[in-house]
């Protein structure tokens, strides 16, 4: 763009473009997308949370099924009914369960599981970025910001994580 043409964003005075926006529209604009971006990966957070979860229930209930097979009634004999062999591994586990119980066992519980574990999971996720963004001011292409991208991602989920902990774990 020439000087004195009109762009996008205001007119082009001296080869630089000026800002239709005072700076005070701008710093409130960056906290609205700030605070939207944060919200947006509370959500993001939660709903990873609930499907990992989801996902990995079935190993959860079988990984429960075989530390308290010592105390379990059936498997001791203490119903009344013929005493059930001890589990001999995983697979056994939830053949087992599934063959007994049915297929949809393999998830009870996780209801539970889901609502106590989604607020730490979602916390962590969006403060994690939050934390990284503050890490990484004046940040530029040629990587001279505060510290590297490694370095600011390890603070940054350190942080997120002893954060959820105080928020969560009172």
């Amino acid at each position: 763009m020439k000087p004195g043409e009109k762009g996008g964003g205001g007119v082009v005075a001296d080869g630089e473009a000026t800002s239709c926006c005072s700076a005070d529209g701008d710093d409130k604009r960056s906290k609205k997308t700030a605070a939207g971006r944060f919200q947006r990966d509370l959500v993001a957070g939660a709903i990873i949370g609930g499907v990992v979860h989801t996902v990995v229930s079935p190993i959860e209930r079988a990984k429960l099924l075989l530390q308290t097979q010592e105390s379990n009634a059936a498997i001791l004999g203490l119903t009344g009914h013929a005493r059930k062999p001890r589990f001999r591994g995983m697979v056994d586990c939830i053949v087992r369960t599934v063959r007994e119980e049915g297929f949809l066992s393999l998830w009870r519980g996780n209801g539970t599981s889901v609502l106590r574990y989604y607020p730490s999971v979602a916390l962590n996720f969006s403060l994690k970025d939050l934390y990284k963004g503050m890490l990484r001011i004046g940040d530029t292409p040629s990587g001279s910001g505060l510290m590297s991208a490694a370095t600011a991602n390890f603070l940054a989920g350190a942080a997120a994580g002893c954060t959820t902990l105080f928020l969560i774990y009172p």
